[in-house]
Protein backbone atom coordinates (compact mmCIF):
# COMPACT_ATOMS: atom_id res chain seq x y z
CA UNK A 1 0.00 0.00 0.00
CA UNK A 2 1.14 3.33 -0.70
CA UNK A 3 2.06 5.63 1.95
CA UNK A 4 -0.02 8.37 0.34
CA UNK A 5 -2.74 6.11 0.22
CA UNK A 6 -2.16 5.24 4.27
CA UNK A 7 -1.98 8.72 5.00
CA UNK A 8 -5.44 9.22 3.03
CA UNK A 9 -7.29 6.64 5.17
CA UNK A 10 -6.05 7.83 8.32
CA UNK A 11 -7.14 11.44 7.74
CA UNK A 12 -10.79 10.01 6.68
CA UNK A 13 -10.53 8.12 9.69
CA UNK A 14 -9.75 10.73 11.47
CA UNK A 15 -12.33 13.51 9.83
CA UNK A 16 -15.29 10.35 10.64
CA UNK A 17 -14.27 10.12 14.35
CA UNK A 18 -14.33 14.04 14.36
CA UNK A 19 -17.90 14.69 12.44
CA UNK A 20 -19.73 11.80 14.85
CA UNK A 21 -17.42 13.20 18.29
CA UNK A 22 -20.55 12.51 20.42
CA UNK A 23 -20.85 9.17 19.22
CA UNK A 24 -17.32 8.17 19.24
CA UNK A 25 -16.89 9.59 22.81
CA UNK A 26 -19.45 7.49 23.90
CA UNK A 27 -18.27 4.30 21.52
CA UNK A 28 -14.79 4.89 23.53
CA UNK A 29 -15.99 5.57 27.08
CA UNK A 30 -15.28 1.88 28.38
CA UNK A 31 -11.91 2.08 27.25
CA UNK A 32 -11.38 5.39 29.04
CA UNK A 33 -12.85 3.70 31.89
CA UNK A 34 -10.63 1.05 31.54
CA UNK A 35 -7.32 2.60 30.92
CA UNK A 36 -7.96 5.39 33.51
CA UNK A 37 -8.88 2.73 36.68
CA UNK A 38 -5.73 0.63 35.50
CA UNK A 39 -3.48 3.46 35.86
CA UNK A 40 -5.14 5.42 39.17
CA UNK A 41 -5.45 1.42 40.47
CA UNK A 42 -1.62 0.06 39.94
CA UNK A 43 -0.50 3.72 40.99
CA UNK A 44 -1.98 3.33 44.11
CA UNK A 45 -1.33 -0.42 44.67
CA UNK A 46 2.71 0.30 44.02
CA UNK A 47 2.53 3.68 46.28
CA UNK A 48 0.80 0.93 49.07
CA UNK A 49 3.39 -1.31 48.10
CA UNK A 50 6.39 1.27 49.10
CA UNK A 51 4.97 2.03 52.20
CA UNK A 52 4.36 -1.48 53.43
CA UNK A 53 8.03 -2.21 51.95
CA UNK A 54 9.14 0.34 54.68
CA UNK A 55 7.07 -0.99 57.11
CA UNK A 56 8.04 -4.59 56.35
CA UNK A 57 11.76 -3.60 55.73
CA UNK A 58 11.01 -2.95 60.27
CA UNK A 59 9.25 -5.83 60.71
CA UNK A 60 10.80 -8.76 58.70
CA UNK A 61 14.14 -9.40 60.45
CA UNK A 62 12.84 -8.74 64.21
CA UNK A 63 12.28 -10.67 66.71
CA UNK A 64 10.07 -10.12 70.02
CA UNK A 65 11.18 -11.68 73.28
CA UNK A 66 7.30 -12.58 75.03
CA UNK A 67 6.76 -14.01 78.25
CA UNK A 68 4.30 -16.81 78.10
CA UNK A 69 1.73 -16.35 80.12
CA UNK A 70 0.85 -19.35 83.05
CA UNK A 71 -2.94 -20.06 80.83
CA UNK A 72 -0.19 -21.16 77.84
CA UNK A 73 1.55 -23.15 80.20
CA UNK A 74 1.60 -27.14 80.88
CA UNK A 75 1.07 -27.62 84.16
CA UNK A 76 4.70 -28.86 84.27
CA UNK A 77 5.78 -25.85 83.41
CA UNK A 78 4.16 -23.72 85.57
CA UNK A 79 5.36 -25.30 88.71
CA UNK A 80 8.95 -25.12 87.44
CA UNK A 81 8.67 -21.25 86.43
CA UNK A 82 10.26 -18.70 88.56
CA UNK A 83 9.87 -15.66 86.91
CA UNK A 84 6.90 -13.57 85.90
CA UNK A 85 7.70 -11.67 82.45
CA UNK A 86 11.20 -10.83 80.63
CA UNK A 87 13.47 -9.69 82.90
CA UNK A 88 16.88 -7.47 82.57
CA UNK A 89 18.78 -10.26 83.58
CA UNK A 90 17.33 -12.01 80.03
CA UNK A 91 18.72 -9.69 78.34
CA UNK A 92 22.20 -9.76 79.77
CA UNK A 93 22.29 -13.50 79.73
CA UNK A 94 21.79 -12.92 75.52
CA UNK A 95 24.21 -10.28 75.40
CA UNK A 96 27.05 -11.58 77.50
CA UNK A 97 26.27 -15.09 74.90
CA UNK A 98 27.62 -12.92 71.83
CA UNK A 99 25.66 -14.90 69.45
CA UNK A 100 27.03 -14.08 65.68
CA UNK A 101 24.54 -13.21 63.64
CA UNK A 102 22.02 -11.28 66.31
CA UNK A 103 22.35 -7.77 66.41
CA UNK A 104 20.35 -4.33 67.80
CA UNK A 105 19.52 -6.51 70.88
CA UNK A 106 17.20 -3.54 72.09
CA UNK A 107 15.93 -4.08 75.62
CA UNK A 108 13.14 -1.12 77.07
CA UNK A 109 10.72 0.14 79.78
CA UNK A 110 7.77 1.58 78.93
CA UNK A 111 5.78 3.90 81.78
CA UNK A 112 3.59 7.08 81.35
CA UNK A 113 3.80 9.24 83.91
CA UNK A 114 3.87 12.98 84.69
CA UNK A 115 6.29 15.23 83.31
CA UNK A 116 6.33 19.00 83.72
CA UNK A 117 8.39 22.55 83.57
CA UNK A 118 6.87 26.30 84.17
CA UNK A 119 4.97 26.15 81.06
CA UNK A 120 3.20 22.59 80.79
CA UNK A 121 2.49 20.15 82.96
CA UNK A 122 1.26 16.23 81.51
CA UNK A 123 0.97 12.61 81.31
CA UNK A 124 3.30 11.72 78.99
CA UNK A 125 5.28 8.25 77.60
CA UNK A 126 8.98 7.81 79.01
CA UNK A 127 10.50 5.12 77.39
CA UNK A 128 13.78 3.44 79.75
CA UNK A 129 15.95 2.74 76.51
CA UNK A 130 19.94 2.58 75.32
CA UNK A 131 21.34 4.19 72.18
CA UNK A 132 19.66 0.77 69.86
CA UNK A 133 16.01 1.80 70.40
CA UNK A 134 16.84 4.97 68.82
CA UNK A 135 18.18 3.62 66.10
CA UNK A 136 15.31 0.58 65.91
CA UNK A 137 12.37 3.30 65.80
CA UNK A 138 14.30 5.58 63.07
CA UNK A 139 14.80 8.25 65.50
CA UNK A 140 17.55 11.27 65.16
CA UNK A 141 19.27 13.38 66.98
CA UNK A 142 18.51 17.35 66.32
CA UNK A 143 20.74 18.82 68.62
CA UNK A 144 22.69 17.59 71.66
CA UNK A 145 24.68 13.48 72.14
CA UNK A 146 22.83 10.12 72.43
CA UNK A 147 23.57 8.60 76.15
CA UNK A 148 27.28 7.37 77.11
CA UNK A 149 28.18 4.65 78.80
CA UNK A 150 28.60 7.06 82.39
CA UNK A 151 24.37 7.63 82.00
CA UNK A 152 23.76 3.50 82.09
CA UNK A 153 26.18 2.74 84.69
CA UNK A 154 25.49 5.67 86.86
CA UNK A 155 21.58 5.45 86.09
CA UNK A 156 21.99 9.76 85.38
CA UNK A 157 18.81 11.25 84.93
CA UNK A 158 19.74 12.30 81.70
CA UNK A 159 16.98 12.32 79.30
CA UNK A 160 16.78 12.64 74.94
CA UNK A 161 12.92 14.59 74.24
CA UNK A 162 10.85 14.25 71.48
CA UNK A 163 10.20 17.57 68.99
CA UNK A 164 6.41 17.77 70.38
CA UNK A 165 8.20 18.10 73.99
CA UNK A 166 10.58 20.55 73.14
CA UNK A 167 8.02 22.47 71.30
CA UNK A 168 5.41 22.05 74.45
CA UNK A 169 7.20 22.41 77.18
CA UNK A 170 10.30 25.28 76.23
CA UNK A 171 10.17 28.72 75.45
CA UNK A 172 12.78 27.87 72.89
CA UNK A 173 12.75 24.81 71.46
CA UNK A 174 16.04 24.84 69.53
CA UNK A 175 17.89 25.74 72.64
CA UNK A 176 16.76 23.14 75.53
CA UNK A 177 19.90 21.25 75.82
CA UNK A 178 20.96 21.42 79.40
CA UNK A 179 17.62 22.18 80.86
CA UNK A 180 15.48 20.54 83.07
CA UNK A 181 12.45 18.78 83.23
CA UNK A 182 10.66 17.03 86.21
CA UNK A 183 9.93 13.29 85.72
CA UNK A 184 7.64 12.10 88.23
CA UNK A 185 8.73 14.99 90.38
CA UNK A 186 12.46 14.34 89.56
CA UNK A 187 15.10 16.42 87.78
CA UNK A 188 16.25 15.88 84.41
CA UNK A 189 18.74 17.46 82.20
CA UNK A 190 18.00 16.96 78.54
CA UNK A 191 20.93 15.98 76.50
CA UNK A 192 19.42 16.07 73.53
CA UNK A 193 16.67 16.51 71.11
CA UNK A 194 15.32 14.58 67.89
CA UNK A 195 14.03 15.26 65.34
CA UNK A 196 10.81 15.70 64.00
CA UNK A 197 9.27 12.40 62.44
CA UNK A 198 6.69 12.94 59.68
CA UNK A 199 3.79 10.92 59.58
CA UNK A 200 1.24 10.59 56.63
CA UNK A 201 -2.35 9.52 55.55
CA UNK A 202 -5.56 10.45 57.79
CA UNK A 203 -3.80 9.67 60.71
CA UNK A 204 -0.92 12.14 60.17
CA UNK A 205 -1.20 14.87 62.93
CA UNK A 206 -2.29 12.62 65.58
CA UNK A 207 0.50 9.66 65.28
CA UNK A 208 3.03 12.37 64.98
CA UNK A 209 2.33 13.83 67.62
CA UNK A 210 2.14 10.52 69.57
CA UNK A 211 5.57 9.64 68.15
CA UNK A 212 7.48 12.79 68.67
CA UNK A 213 6.09 12.97 72.31
CA UNK A 214 8.30 10.72 73.68
CA UNK A 215 11.19 11.30 76.36
CA UNK A 216 13.83 8.30 76.08
CA UNK A 217 15.82 7.78 79.32
CA UNK A 218 18.88 5.49 80.00
CA UNK A 219 17.82 1.72 81.17
CA UNK A 220 19.41 1.48 84.30
CA UNK A 221 17.63 4.67 85.32
CA UNK A 222 14.40 3.82 84.82
CA UNK A 223 14.21 0.82 86.57
CA UNK A 224 15.98 2.54 89.37
CA UNK A 225 14.93 5.20 89.73
CA UNK A 226 10.90 5.24 88.49
CA UNK A 227 9.65 1.80 88.15
CA UNK A 228 11.59 0.26 90.16
CA UNK A 229 11.80 -3.28 89.02
CA UNK A 230 14.06 -4.99 86.08
CA UNK A 231 10.92 -6.68 83.31
CA UNK A 232 11.66 -5.42 80.44
CA UNK A 233 10.29 -5.59 76.77
CA UNK A 234 13.00 -7.26 74.67
CA UNK A 235 13.69 -7.61 70.77
CA UNK A 236 16.09 -7.90 68.25
CA UNK A 237 17.38 -8.44 65.20
CA UNK A 238 19.00 -10.67 62.97
CA UNK A 239 21.33 -10.33 60.33
CA UNK A 240 19.90 -13.12 57.75
CA UNK A 241 16.25 -14.21 57.39
CA UNK A 242 17.38 -17.24 56.09
CA UNK A 243 19.20 -17.82 59.25
CA UNK A 244 16.59 -16.86 61.47
CA UNK A 245 15.80 -20.42 62.91
CA UNK A 246 19.45 -21.30 63.48
CA UNK A 247 19.80 -18.39 65.63
CA UNK A 248 16.37 -18.47 67.28
CA UNK A 249 17.59 -21.87 68.75
CA UNK A 250 20.74 -20.50 69.71
CA UNK A 251 18.52 -17.44 72.22
CA UNK A 252 16.63 -19.99 73.21
CA UNK A 253 19.07 -22.23 74.69
CA UNK A 254 20.59 -19.29 76.29
CA UNK A 255 17.13 -18.19 78.14
CA UNK A 256 16.31 -21.93 78.54
CA UNK A 257 19.55 -22.07 80.60
CA UNK A 258 18.79 -18.99 82.30
CA UNK A 259 15.73 -19.25 83.00
CA UNK A 260 15.38 -23.47 83.57
CA UNK A 261 11.67 -23.65 81.83
CA UNK A 262 10.17 -22.52 77.95
CA UNK A 263 8.10 -20.06 79.84
CA UNK A 264 8.95 -17.27 76.74
CA UNK A 265 8.24 -17.10 72.99
CA UNK A 266 10.33 -15.79 70.27
CA UNK A 267 7.95 -13.85 67.69
CA UNK A 268 8.32 -12.46 64.61
CA UNK A 269 6.14 -10.78 61.97
CA UNK A 270 7.56 -12.65 58.90
CA UNK A 271 4.11 -15.46 58.56
CA UNK A 272 2.21 -12.45 58.43
CA UNK A 273 3.79 -10.24 56.40
CA UNK A 274 4.20 -13.41 53.60
CA UNK A 275 0.49 -13.85 53.98
CA UNK A 276 -0.14 -10.03 53.37
CA UNK A 277 1.80 -10.24 50.60
CA UNK A 278 0.00 -12.88 49.15
CA UNK A 279 -3.11 -11.46 49.88
CA UNK A 280 -1.75 -7.98 47.99
CA UNK A 281 -0.57 -10.14 44.91
CA UNK A 282 -4.64 -12.06 44.98
CA UNK A 283 -6.05 -8.47 45.12
CA UNK A 284 -3.41 -7.51 42.41
CA UNK A 285 -4.94 -9.81 40.00
CA UNK A 286 -8.62 -9.83 40.31
CA UNK A 287 -8.37 -5.53 39.95
CA UNK A 288 -6.27 -5.90 37.05
CA UNK A 289 -8.43 -8.70 35.37
CA UNK A 290 -11.60 -6.17 36.62
CA UNK A 291 -9.50 -3.27 34.54
CA UNK A 292 -8.90 -5.76 31.45
CA UNK A 293 -12.32 -6.47 30.94
CA UNK A 294 -13.45 -2.57 31.24
CA UNK A 295 -11.21 -2.56 28.39
CA UNK A 296 -13.05 -5.84 26.46
CA UNK A 297 -16.24 -4.37 27.16
CA UNK A 298 -14.69 -1.22 25.60
CA UNK A 299 -13.88 -3.23 22.48
CA UNK A 300 -17.11 -4.63 22.04
CA UNK A 301 -18.64 -1.53 22.08
CA UNK A 302 -16.36 -0.04 19.38
CA UNK A 303 -17.54 -3.46 17.12
CA UNK A 304 -20.82 -2.57 17.68
CA UNK A 305 -21.02 0.67 16.62
CA UNK A 306 -18.34 -0.08 13.39
CA UNK A 307 -21.13 -2.82 12.27
CA UNK A 308 -24.12 -0.21 12.67
CA UNK A 309 -22.17 2.49 10.36
CA UNK A 310 -21.38 -0.03 7.76
CA UNK A 311 -25.21 0.63 6.65
CA UNK A 312 -24.79 4.34 6.71
CA UNK A 313 -22.17 3.87 4.36
CA UNK A 314 -23.02 1.98 1.97
CA UNK A 315 -23.31 3.68 -1.00
CA UNK A 316 -20.08 5.30 0.39
CA UNK A 317 -18.21 1.64 0.15
CA UNK A 318 -20.06 1.02 -3.34
CA UNK A 319 -18.90 4.30 -4.50
CA UNK A 320 -14.72 4.07 -3.71
CA UNK A 321 -14.84 0.34 -5.03
CA UNK A 322 -16.28 1.71 -8.31
CA UNK A 323 -13.27 4.42 -8.99
CA UNK A 324 -10.91 1.11 -7.88
CA UNK A 325 -10.96 0.97 -4.10
CA UNK A 326 -9.89 -2.60 -3.37
CA UNK A 327 -11.76 -5.33 -0.64
CA UNK A 328 -8.56 -5.00 0.97
CA UNK A 329 -9.14 -1.31 1.44
CA UNK A 330 -11.82 -0.74 2.63
CA UNK A 331 -11.11 -3.57 5.46
CA UNK A 332 -7.89 -1.61 6.28
CA UNK A 333 -9.69 1.97 6.49
CA UNK A 334 -12.50 -0.42 9.16
CA UNK A 335 -9.52 -1.67 11.00
CA UNK A 336 -7.68 1.98 10.75
CA UNK A 337 -10.76 3.66 12.06
CA UNK A 338 -11.60 1.55 15.23
CA UNK A 339 -7.75 1.09 16.24
CA UNK A 340 -7.71 5.42 16.23
CA UNK A 341 -10.75 5.33 17.70
CA UNK A 342 -9.52 2.94 20.87
CA UNK A 343 -5.85 4.60 20.97
CA UNK A 344 -7.64 8.16 21.34
CA UNK A 345 -10.10 6.64 24.27
CA UNK A 346 -6.52 5.15 25.65
CA UNK A 347 -5.00 8.50 25.36
CA UNK A 348 -7.91 10.53 27.40
CA UNK A 349 -7.78 7.63 29.89
CA UNK A 350 -3.81 7.72 30.20
CA UNK A 351 -4.11 11.85 30.76
CA UNK A 352 -7.37 10.76 33.53
CA UNK A 353 -5.95 8.25 34.65
CA UNK A 354 -2.67 10.15 35.72
CA UNK A 355 -4.59 13.23 37.00
CA UNK A 356 -6.72 10.69 39.11
CA UNK A 357 -3.83 9.02 40.59
CA UNK A 358 -1.77 11.82 41.68
CA UNK A 359 -4.96 13.73 43.13
CA UNK A 360 -5.67 10.16 45.14
CA UNK A 361 -2.38 10.46 46.49
CA UNK A 362 -2.42 13.37 47.65
CA UNK A 363 -5.19 13.08 49.28
CA UNK A 364 -4.77 9.83 50.83
CA UNK A 365 -1.15 11.60 51.93
CA UNK A 366 0.87 8.56 49.43
CA UNK A 367 4.21 9.40 48.09
CA UNK A 368 3.60 9.88 44.02
CA UNK A 369 4.15 6.39 41.82
CA UNK A 370 3.18 6.15 38.48
CA UNK A 371 3.80 3.38 37.17
CA UNK A 372 5.28 3.93 33.25
CA UNK A 373 4.94 0.06 32.22
CA UNK A 374 1.13 -0.22 33.34
CA UNK A 375 0.95 3.44 31.18
CA UNK A 376 2.43 1.45 28.14
CA UNK A 377 0.77 -1.63 28.65
CA UNK A 378 -2.39 0.09 28.89
CA UNK A 379 -1.85 2.21 25.31
CA UNK A 380 -0.85 -1.21 23.59
CA UNK A 381 -3.64 -2.69 24.64
CA UNK A 382 -5.80 -0.22 23.76
CA UNK A 383 -4.15 -0.77 20.17
CA UNK A 384 -5.00 -4.34 20.30
CA UNK A 385 -8.42 -3.86 21.67
CA UNK A 386 -9.33 -1.54 18.78
CA UNK A 387 -7.46 -3.61 16.16
CA UNK A 388 -9.46 -6.84 17.24
CA UNK A 389 -12.65 -5.03 18.11
CA UNK A 390 -12.39 -3.54 13.87
CA UNK A 391 -11.35 -7.12 12.51
CA UNK A 392 -15.00 -8.46 12.11
CA UNK A 393 -16.74 -4.98 10.62
CA UNK A 394 -13.54 -4.72 8.56
CA UNK A 395 -14.41 -8.36 6.96
CA UNK A 396 -18.30 -7.63 6.59
CA UNK A 397 -17.73 -3.63 4.68
CA UNK A 398 -14.94 -5.13 2.73
CA UNK A 399 -16.61 -8.24 1.40
CA UNK A 400 -19.62 -5.90 0.65
CA UNK A 401 -20.67 -6.18 -3.90
CA UNK A 402 -19.92 -3.01 -4.80
CA UNK A 403 -23.38 -3.25 -7.05
CA UNK A 404 -25.39 -4.20 -4.15
CA UNK A 405 -23.78 -1.05 -2.56
CA UNK A 406 -24.43 1.43 -5.16
CA UNK A 407 -28.60 0.45 -5.31
CA UNK A 408 -28.48 0.47 -1.05
CA UNK A 409 -30.87 3.15 -0.40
Amino acid sequence: MKLSLFGEIIKEGLDQIYVNRMRSFLTVLGIILGVSSLIVMFSLINAGKQRSLRWMSRWINKITVSYMPPSRMQKEEKLHSKEFGISYYDYLAIKDADIKGIKDLNPTQNTYTTVNTKLDKQETRVVGATNTYLNDENYELNTGRYFISDDELFAERSVIIGSEIAKNFFKDSNNCVGKFIKISGKNFRVIGVLKAVEGWGKRKNRWTRWINSVLIIPLNTMMLRLNGNKRISLSYRIDSVDEMTILNEKVKKVLLTRRGVEDFSLENRGQDIQEYQKNQAMWNFILAIIAMISLIVGGIGITNIMLATIKERIREIGLKKAIGATANNIKFQFVIESTILALLGGIVGVILGIGFSIFSQFILGLEGNLNLFIIGISLIFSLLVGFISGLYPAIKAGNIPPIDALRYQ
